[in-house]
């Protein structure tokens, strides 16, 4: 087991940074030259965890029908997966017990790395992870296979990580968490050439960039900061070879039940698509945090809380405020109602196939057991997603949302501009 001394992060604390006299300019001075001869250099010692490049795909014609039977095999193997398999039924991290300062994160990775070769063991495509780093680094999301150098390989990446950690199982100061992104795409396609999640000039990239930077969670917040690895469609999903693209998406909720929380960016167009919808409902049934974390176009930059009571208001089929705490829900929507908009038509039959797969799960999420231990206490209730799970007009399902993940880092971002502007005497703007 390594020390897990790093001798400069090159995303750190740039508050901190300035704060101990550092110049921007010498801040951007240094991450330029990671990269100036190795496009790939601002990985650090995370390269060694790079996904393997694919074998080109077979000039051969798909055969529809043995790839739809190859497809239902993989959502068999991984619905029986998560519900017998210990190692996804165990309990997962003890948060009571990591809040203090002095905690012990040395068993997360080995606990995680379980969980991934679990997902890797099932076949089909492996589980493959975007540093926050890299997007910062790069202004956007990488493509996978065209980006492979970029995108790494979590199981991995989790042995790289149990390898260097310290005692206290951080490296670089930071503990690891994996989150699942769920975007609408802002250039969608029937060309798959053509189709691109982000904006042209990189906001989601921003956003996620500076969400892995600050290393927040408010869970945690302030004894702990994070090193986050995000699994993003794009990068984790096959672009190209429709093989691999099929079987990734079959594979979905292997892949999510290894995420630790759900982040969310939001659009007025996100909650009406049948793609999010389906990751939410996956996400609801098996992430680990109870709380789905919203960011959009401003967060990157914003120095101000997030105005629930404006969000609601804007949205209302989309949002609503807790009536006893005041926090953010949002719902849980039929991925195939007749009001979800979708590019491909085709896709419906594998959102359907896992949509059924999700109402027949046995949850691992906290909320939705959460919501199974009131149901019980209640004489209500079942064993399955599909006794919390319930769309109109059989009923309805409200998530609870992370709106203090956007508050503590809008608090990051206004240090970082009083820290900038006291160092130069200017105020750019950009945190």
């Amino acid at each position: 087991m390594g020390s897990g001394a790093s001798s400069e992060h090159p995303y750190a604390d740039e508050a901190a940074a300035l704060a101990d006299g550092k110049t921007q300019d010498e801040i951007d001075a240094y991450k330029a030259k990671l990269t100036s001869e190795d496009p790939a250099a601002y990985l650090g010692w995370r390269k060694a965890a790079v996904a393997e490049a694919p074998a080109p795909p077979s000039e051969e014609p798909i055969d529809a029908d043995a790839l739809a039977k190859e497809s239902s095999e993989m959502m068999a193997s991984v619905v029986k997966a998560l519900k017998e398999d210990p190692v996804f039924l165990g309990e997962g991290p003890p948060v009571p017990a990591l809040l203090h300062p002095d905690s012990d994160w040395s068993g997360f990775a080995h606990w995680l790395l379980a969980r991934v070769q679990a997902a890797n063991a099932l076949g089909g495509p492996r589980m493959r992870v975007c540093w926050s780093g890299t997007m910062e680094s790069l202004g956007r999301i990488p493509r996978w296979p065209q980006d492979q150098e970029h995108i790494l390989d979590l199981e991995a990446l989790c042995k790289e990580w149990a390898g260097k950690q310290n005692e206290k199982g951080k490296v670089d100061g930071r503990a690891m968490c994996i989150s699942l992104f769920s975007h609408r795409w802002e250039r969608p396609s029937m060309d798959p050439k053509e189709a691109h999640p982000d904006t042209v000039d990189g906001a989601k990239a921003k956003a996620l960039g500076k969400y892995g930077h600050n290393g927040t969670c408010p869970i945690f917040h302030p004894n702990h900061i994070f090193d986050y690895f995000m699994w993003i469609d794009f990068a984790g999903i096959d672009q190209d070879n429709r093989r691999d693209m099929v079987l990734g998406i079959s594979k979905l909720p292997a892949y999510i039940s290894c995420c630790i929380e759900m982040i969310f960016y939001y659009t007025p167009q996100y909650e009406s698509r049948a793609w999010t919808r389906v990751e939410r409902c996956i996400a609801y049934t098996y992430v680990q945090s109870p709380l789905f974390v919203f960011i959009d176009g401003g967060y990157a930059s914003t120095e101000k809380a997030l105005d629930i009571d404006d969000l609601v208001a804007k949205d209302p089929s989309c949002f609503m405020k807790e009536p006893k705490t005041g926090g953010l829900l949002m719902s849980v929507t039929n991925p195939n109602g007749d009001d979800a908009n979708i590019t491909d038509v085709r896709d419906r039959v594998i959102i359907q196939q896992l949509l059924d797969v999700i109402q027949s799960a046995t949850p691992l999420c906290p909320a939705m057991k959460m919501a199974m231990g009131a149901a019980a206490a209640a004489g209500e209730g079942g064993t399955e997603a599909s006794a919390f799970l319930k769309f109109k007009p059989d009923g309805e399902t409200w998530m609870p949302v992370d709106t203090e993940h956007w508050k503590v880092d809008s608090e990051k971002n206004a240090a970082i501009l009083a820290a900038r502007q006291a160092t130069t005497g200017m105020d750019d703007g950009k945190a």
